[in-house]
């Protein structure tokens, strides 16, 4: 989790926007507690945002 949430940063960079530097640790923290689910769809929203930017 914490991995997808550096690339979606790398990605942001790439793109020219704001970082959200927090968004790998909150995946990570999500995972740890058992919620991957939501972190997985936290995932899946990013990854939708950026598909329809393009």
């Amino acid at each position: 989790m914490y991995k997808v949430g550096e690339r979606l940063s790398d990605f942001q960079t790439y793109q020219g926007e704001m970082v959200d530097s927090y968004r790998a640790l909150v995946y990570l923290i999500l995972g740890i507690f058992g919620l991957n689910i939501v972190a997985r769809a936290l995932i899946q929203n990013d990854l939708n945002k950026y598909a329809y930017d393009s």
